[in-house]
């Protein structure tokens, strides 16, 4: 962060400088002090760092060392100026126009002189008075000598660098809104942008004129922010050179646009990456892109910080308005965690990095069985990857990420990843949020989100997919198949088979996710509002317990006060045994009551101490509640934006044969195949035609 001259820790001019010209942002420049901080010369540092990330040109660089020399020179006169006031050696106004003088040199590539010698020159000071100031300085006429030649031999600036005391400001504008003259022989120019507010002499300059009076005038036309001090108007009273050069009479704040906060992911975040098929018709695993497994420490994804907006102020007080920047928190599930500086998602253990559809960066371990999902093994439930060598029997559930098996014979299978068979699919029922891989399906009902990739065949199976169904090389016989991104085969039906029914550029799948995420979210909604009653009466009853601890707790403190004072009454009766024996009865009689009172109030605060973690407890399960209706709802709005943005495609397309009696439907519209045809396309068209005057749509599905 730029720090200010009152910090503790102030940033290098050349930083500064760099920011003030616009070469650098302040965010650039922030993380440009936190790389070079522990340097033994930051500044130095600071110049490589600039070259090194290709943020300032060479040139550039040259131009900004250049400047900073000139401002730091220009500083070190400054204060010989003050000390040369304090000491009544000049006014304050003789300073204004020697500073003027020499700030004039500086930007137009003349040889700055000191003011020291500038005054000596002019027989203002003596030589006397100019070494004592630079004395008291600690600076060396040889070092000066140097600052000379280092600035008179490097190219100046063409950007224009200030004093940091701002008492000669000047800027260049060549678009104003206004140009007008006002009185005293004054000309205003208002900025385009309505930012500045520049003045400038004009033959007619009344020579008379005050500070008070320009502010005044000012006022008049509406300038009331940022107006500069009456000294800097002083001077501009008293110079020659604004007759043709603007000052800067009035400067608005300008606004800063906010940066969205960003987030860059090291893995491939593709949800439903299509895979392919290579020339023998196998799935080629490599066009996958499939993601190498990841170590425990990687780094899996990067937040770059909003940059936050700043309204600025004309210099007619008008707040200028910007962009808003929004935000991002950066999710992470199972297998992941945040860095310390809370900017990046690091792999908690190894395995394969995933996003899932709530925006959860997960990293999925793999559970392996080297056999079959049979009796031997039951269920397969695993929270990651699962890859089974063997076949997954009839009746038996596999639940996993990704889900890879040699051959499935009558399983159940919910796969939040892809599905990969390497030999084929039978007589199961499959759920799968990525693409399903196989040789071959039979007899199965396919839920799919992605794509679906067959090698051979699809056989009396019901198929409903937001992608694509494709067997390039095999057929589809007695099937219904529903998918959104269109069909691709060899040849659909047989002479014997029972008709198909294409349906294309629906998507059932994500219409039904979409209902069964919002059921789900319902039921939690009704599982939280549950919770928090239970968690309001578990809160009523321990207030409760509270109070009675609290009046058992004033019981015993009497009490103890009481044994105290009796304790102490019997100590101090040195006769009279009678009445002291007396006490002592009362005495023991309140400890026994002290000893009930003492159980009672141990078991209020157990019951609180109890109450405490049931109140715990629930607060825990609203808190995880919530968690999970706003995981549901970031995946509902990720499904729903990517549908939006893979608009269906009613392409079935054949490269061989399609038998009689297939239905092809499209979104508004069907057709029954009625002859054999062969390497057609069949597409839904829509044409307009007039029906009473009215321009109506009608759909058509077109074969080629």
């Amino acid at each position: 962060m730029v720090k200010d001259d009152n910090d503790s820790i102030k940033a290098p001019l050349i930083g500064r400088l760099a920011i003030k010209n616009s070469l650098v942002t302040e965010y650039e420049f922030d993380e440009a002090i936190a790389a070079c901080t522990e340097a033994d010369d930051p500044e130095e540092a600071l110049k490589e760092y600039f070259l090194a990330n290709d943020l300032i040109t060479p040139q550039n660089l040259k131009r900004l060392v250049t400047a900073t020399k000139a401002v730091e020179l220009r500083q070190r006169d400054i204060k010989f100026g003050a000390i040369a006031v304090n000491k009544g050696l000049i006014s304050q106004s003789v300073l204004d126009l020697v500073l003027e003088e020499q700030n004039q040199s500086f930007k137009t590539k003349k040889n700055p002189r000191l003011i020291g010698d500038i005054l000596v020159t002019a027989g203002i000071i003596t030589v006397g008075h100019r070494n004592l100031i630079l004395k008291k300085q600690n600076r060396l006429i040889k070092e000066i000598k140097q600052d000379h030649a280092n600035i008179n031999n490097s190219e100046t600036p063409k950007a224009d660098y200030k004093d940091l005391t701002k008492n000669i400001q000047k800027q260049k504008i060549s678009n104003f809104s206004t140009i007008e003259v006002i009185q005293y022989g004054l000309k205003l120019k208002i900025a385009q942008d309505t930012l500045t507010a520049l003045i400038s002499k004009t033959e007619n300059f009344d020579d008379n004129i005050n500070p008070d009076d320009i502010r005044s005038l000012l006022i008049k036309k509406g300038i009331n922010f940022g107006i500069v001090n009456n000294d800097l108007f002083l001077g501009f009273i008293k110079s020659r050179r604004f007759k043709q050069k603007g000052f800067i009479a009035a400067k608005g704040i300008k606004p800063v646009k906010g940066e969205n906060a960003k987030v860059e992911y090291f893995f491939d975040t593709d949800h439903l990456k299509a895979g392919g098929l290579n020339a023998s018709g196998k799935i080629d695993f490599k066009d996958r892109g499939i993601i190498p497994q990841v170590e425990e420490g990687t780094v899996l994804a990067e937040k770059t910080p909003l940059r936050k907006p700043r309204n600025g102020k004309n210099v007619f007080g008008k707040e200028l308005a910007t962009n808003k920047a929004q935000d991002i928190n950066l999710r992470y599930g199972k297998g992941a965690k945040l860095s310390e500086d809370r900017l990046k998602i690091l792999a908690a253990v190894n395995g394969y990095p995933k996003l899932t559809w709530a925006g959860l960066v997960t990293v999925n371990q793999e559970f392996v069985t080297t056999g079959d999902v049979n009796y031997q093994t039951g269920h397969v439930k695993y929270d990651g990857n699962i890859r089974i060598k063997g076949c997954i029997k009839d009746g038996f559930k596999v639940s996993g990420n990704d889900i890879d098996a040699y051959e499935i014979q009558g399983g159940i299978i919910h796969a939040e990843g892809n599905l990969t068979i390497t030999n084929g699919i039978n007589e199961a029922t499959i759920y799968a949020k990525g693409n399903v891989y196989a040789k071959f399906v039979h007899n199965s009902n396919i839920v799919c989100l992605g794509n679906i990739y067959i090698t051979k065949e699809i056989v009396d199976s019901t198929i409903e997919t937001s992608g694509v169904c494709i067997t390039k090389e095999g057929k589809v016989i007695s099937c219904k198949i529903t998918a959104k991104m269109g069909v691709f085969a060899k040849q659909i039906g047989t002479e014997l088979s029972e008709p198909n029914v294409i349906t294309t550029g629906h998507d059932i799948f994500i219409n039904k996710e979409l209902v069964i995420i919002k059921d789900k979210i319902r039921n939690l909604m009704k599982e939280k509002n549950k919770n928090q009653k239970s968690k309001e009466k578990l809160i009523n009853r321990n207030k409760q317990y509270q109070k009675d601890a609290a009046y058992f707790a004033n019981i015993q403190e009497k009490s103890e006060k009481n044994q105290k004072q009796l304790t102490a009454k019997i100590e101090s009766m040195i006769k009279n045994n009678e009445k002291k024996d007396l006490l002592k009865k009362t005495l023991n009689s309140l400890k026994k009551e002290l000893k009930k009172v003492n159980k009672k109030l141990n078991s209020y605060f157990s019951k609180i101490d109890e109450m405490d973690e049931k109140i715990n407890s629930v607060a825990t399960s609203v808190l995880e509640i919530e968690q999970s209706i706003d995981d549901l709802v970031q995946e509902k709005k990720h499904l729903a934006e990517w549908s939006d943005a893979n608009p269906g495609d009613t392409t079935v397309k054949v490269t061989g044969i399609v038998f009689p009696g297939t239905m092809v439907k499209g979104k508004f519209s069907e057709k029954r195949i009625k002859d054999k045809l062969v390497n057609i396309k069949i597409k839904e068209f829509v044409k307009q035609h007039n029906d009473d005057n009215k321009k109506r749509n009608q759909y058509e599905m077109v074969i080629n």
